[in-house]
């Protein structure tokens, strides 16, 4: 996994979220979360050293350290997790690119950029969608 693109991400969303989840650290941006296996603890000033980000742009975005969140399950294997393909054709739409999905419910799409961190990783991907409320979904 790369860590760079997941600083762009929050970066650009002006968000940075800290969570831990037993022995793991993990990091998004509020829309995405990523473990950090055999990193160092990140702290807000860790962070802004390590990733070249001043004082001036630290202010601009919103760190956090948060709990676990516990709708949120990532084990290996869930009952209620469904398999979803991934269609060979990309939407690009005001300069983004998005993935479209097919699943069970139909068709839906996510923004290219949130699959940039995990795109060196050197096997087949299979994909699935785990329910977390009755109002949104989480991909793992």
């Amino acid at each position: 996994m790369k860590i760079k693109p997941i600083v762009q991400l929050c970066k650009n969303s002006k968000n940075v979220h800290f969570y831990k989840n037993k022995d793991v650290q993990w990091i998004g941006d509020g829309f995405s979360m990523y473990p950090l296996n055999n990193m160092p603890k990140f702290t807000k000033e860790l962070f802004c050293e390590l990733y070249d980000i001043s004082d001036k742009q630290a202010a601009k975005i919103n760190f956090s350290m948060d709990e676990w969140p516990v709708k949120i399950n990532v084990e290996d294997c869930v009952t209620e997790e469904v398999q979803v393909e991934m269609l060979n054709i990309n939407l690009v739409l005001h300069g983004k690119t998005y993935v479209p999905f097919k699943g069970a419910e139909g068709v839906f799409y996510i923004d290219n950029a949130y699959f940039n961190p995990i795109n060196d990783l050197e096997f087949d991907m299979i994909y699935f969608l785990r329910e977390v409320t009755t109002n949104s979904s989480i991909w793992l």
